[in-house]
C-alpha cells in the first residue's frame, strides 16, 4: 500500500510537468531560425531536446502509473481473499436454518459479484483517486509558480464557477 501510494503520487505530480515542457515548444518556434556553423538548424536542437524530455517524462510516468495500479491491484486481491475465507468460514457457522431461508445455489454467485466489486474498489479506484489528487495539487502548485498571475485570476473565478455548478446541480 505504501509503495502503491508513492507511485501514484509521484506519477500525479509528473504528469502536470508536460504541459511546462510543451510551452517551450512554442518558445522555440517564436525565435529566430539560427544555423549554426555545422549547419543545425537551433529548432531542431531544441525540438530534439524537447522529445528526449518528454520521452523520459511519458516513461516515468508509464512506469509508475503501473507500479501504482499493480501494488494496489496486488493489495486488492489479498484482502478479497482474506474477506471470502471470513465469509466461508461465517456461512460455515450459520445454522441449518438459514440455509433453508436463502437459497443455497444463489450463494456462490453472490459471493463472486461482491467480492469482484470489493477488489474492483480498492484496486482500481483508490490508485486513480490519489493520482487524481496528486496531479491536481500540483498542476496549482505549477500553475502558481510558473504562471502566478494567470493562475490567480483564474482562482479568482473558482467561486463563482463552485456556485454555479451547485446551483444546477452537478
Amino acid at each position: 500500500m505504501t509503495f502503491g501510494t508513492i507511485a501514484a503520487v509521484l506519477a500525479g505530480a509528473i504528469l502536470p510537468s508536460i504541459s511546462l515542457v510543451m510551452g517551450n515548444v512554442a518558445a522555440a518556434f517564436s525565435g529566430n531560425s539560427n544555423v549554426d556553423p555545422n549547419g543545425n538548424s537551433s529548432i531542431l536542437q531544441t525540438m530534439s531536446v524537447i522529445a528526449a524530455i518528454v520521452s523520459m517524462i511519458a516513461l516515468s510516468l508509464f512506469v509508475l502509473s503501473y507500479m501504482s495500479y499493480s501494488f494496489w491491484q496486488h493489495l486488492a486481491a489479498h484482502i478479497t481473499l482474506d474477506l471470502r475465507r471470513r465469509y466461508i468460514a461465517a456461512l460455515m457457522r450459520q445454522e441449518i436454518a438459514y440455509f433453508e431461508i436463502n437459497r443455497v445455489e444463489q450463494i456462490p454467485a453472490q459471493i463472486t459479484e461482491i467480492f469482484e466489486t470489493v477488489q474492483s474498489s480498492i484496486g482500481d479506484k483508490i490508485s486513480t483517486f490519489i493520482f487524481s489528487i496528486s496531479a491536481c495539487i500540483s498542476g496549482i502548485v505549477y500553475a502558481l509558480v510558473y504562471g502566478w498571475a494567470y493562475a490567480l485570476a483564474c482562482v479568482a473565478y473558482l467561486p463563482f464557477l463552485l456556485m454555479i455548478l451547485v446551483v444546477f446541480g452537478l
